[in-house]
């Protein structure tokens, strides 16, 4: 929101800057003392403007129950190293989106964490064809940044993992969406809560390896997510598996 125009108000009450009407000259002094008021002015109103922007975020951070992390609204603008999250038999790895250039290099990553299906719920920043040519499934899932995922992607989301966990014991699902802190999270801790779960113990589990996961938005959502247990059941060994 741009700062109020007082400035404008200010020099028009100000003396003409040449002095008074018909003079040559102003006297001495004169032209620091308007330049002085000029600064104060806008002093006050670069304040009155963070003000509002801090209380814009003090709002937002009440949204939920949960914390913000501890570097919210202040992280680096340098792209964190892929993270693991593991919890039973799901293996999940989060990351941030790669290019053209760097496609290769991330590619790489992906193999050498076993990943065989790579979901992308941003928009496309990269060809997917050299990653599917290593045999990495390519899945495109696209929903807004910093919103909670729609119904349908989380429905998509849950089947995927049931058919995957079930059918290739071991395997890893990876997931990314920008910068691998809001989108990609969410929908890993949407799995650790369908598998039982608490949803304050499923963003803690993730922050711990991920730091400044989730906004307050998002913590909302996973608040009142409402799981049906659909990746949850005990085998003889009374371990949480993947129906």
């Amino acid at each position: 929101m741009d700062a109020p125009s007082v400035s404008t108000s200010a020099e028009q009450n100000a003396p003409p800057e040449g002095g008074a009407e018909g003079s040559g000259s102003a006297p001495a002094g004169q032209g620091v003392a308007r330049r002085g008021w000029g600064g104060v002015v806008a002093a006050a109103a670069a304040t009155a403007t963070a003000a509002a922007a801090a209380a814009e975020v003090t709002e937002e951070r009440g949204a939920s129950s949960l914390p913000p992390p501890p570097d919210f609204n202040a992280q680096s603008p340098a792209r964190q190293p892929p993270v693991e999250i593991s919890y039973e038999n799901m293996r999940f790895l989060i990351t941030h989106n790669p290019t053209n250039a760097t496609l290769n290099k991330f590619t790489e990553e992906l193999k050498k964490y076993g990943v065989t299906t790579l979901v992308r719920v941003c928009d496309a920043t990269y060809d997917k064809a050299p990653v599917e040519k290593e045999g990495i499934h390519v899945l495109d899932w696209p929903f807004d940044d910093g919103a909670p995922p729609p119904n349908q992607i989380v429905e998509d989301w849950l089947n995927l993992l049931k058919t995957k966990f079930r059918e290739e014991p071991g395997c890893c699902v990876a997931v990314h969406c920008v910068a691998g802190l809001g989108r990609a999270p969410v929908l890993v801790a949407l799995a650790l809560i369908e598998c039982g779960m608490k949803y304050e113990d499923a963003v803690q589990f993730i922050r711990q390896k991920r730091r400044g996961a989730f906004n307050s938005k998002q913590l909302l959502y996973l608040e009142k997510y409402r799981p049906k247990m659909r990746l949850r059941f005990r085998d003889t060994n009374g371990h949480c598996c993947v129906q």
